[in-house]
């Protein structure tokens, strides 16, 4: 059998992801929340996406193992999460996951290239859980949660609506 690496795969996934654009320009767009469709979580809030992404919660409420992805360090995806959900600026997220791993402690959400590679992984991997902007979107994902204005707020119809829910 042969073995496929994790690059592989991500190069795969990013060239069969479907976008569906958004008419909003870039500075008026939120940030989505998304997990695959077939996941039973809904709503996630602040504090249980700080868990997720801090690496304290590792199980969904299933028991299902969860697996988290980030935008990479310093783009304004990433920036503008770790804000809202965090509530670190990037020297001190970056402090944060230094220390974990040093101490030996949780390692940190996987890294993904682009919005594009997240939103495809979310869409084949059912334990994923990723953040997008809010233009990026599939019929295959479900909005959890929405980060606007530098706040965790419930997803709204209209941006449900978008991803199929």
């Amino acid at each position: 059998m042969r073995h496929v690496g994790f690059s592989a795969v991500l190069w795969a996934l990013m060239s069969t992801a479907q976008i569906v654009p958004s008419s909003a320009g870039a500075q008026d767009r939120a940030l989505v929340i998304i997990v695959h469709r077939s996941n039973p979580v809904h709503r996630l809030g602040a504090l249980e996406l700080n868990a997720i992404f801090t690496s304290s919660q590792r199980f969904w409420p299933n028991g299902e193992p969860l697996v988290a992805f980030n935008s990479p360090p310093g783009s304004p995806s990433r920036i503008e999460f770790d804000r809202a959900v965090l509530r670190m600026d990037p020297d001190e997220a970056g402090r944060f996951w230094i220390d974990h791993r040093v101490s030996g402690k949780a390692r940190p959400p996987r890294k993904v290239p682009t919005a594009r590679v997240a939103l495809a992984i979310v869409r084949r991997m059912k334990t994923a859980v990723a953040y997008v902007p809010e233009g990026v979107c599939s019929q295959d994902v479900r909005v959890v949660a929405v980060v606007r204005a530098g706040r965790v707020v419930p997803p709204s119809t209209v941006e449900a609506s978008r991803c199929g829910d």
